[in-house]
């Protein structure tokens, strides 16, 4: 299960980098806040919720959909890592 959880993490982690990218902007450090530094508004945050869902074929339960559970790197990838 360990394992799982690590290749999960690997691949949110790789996904945002990827949207960052695609978005010609640089992905953050873990536990800086992204709303704090403008890199996205509430727009992109939608944005990134569809993308990640897509990437990772998941699909991100509304409750989780909050600002705090989006508002870091790390806080994104432990919100994510429920989803083995």
């Amino acid at each position: 299960a360990s394992y799982r959880i690590k290749k999960m993490k690997r691949e949110i982690l790789q996904a945002i980098n990827l949207f960052f990218q695609e978005k010609n902007k640089e992905t953050p450090s873990l536990d800086l806040d992204i709303f704090e530094l403008g890199l996205i508004d509430s727009m992109e945050l939608l944005e990134l919720i569809i993308y990640l869902e897509s990437e990772l074929d998941i699909r991100v339960d509304q409750e989780l959909m909050t600002v705090d559970n989006f508002r870091s790197v790390s806080s994104i990838v432990k919100t994510l890592s429920i989803y083995e």
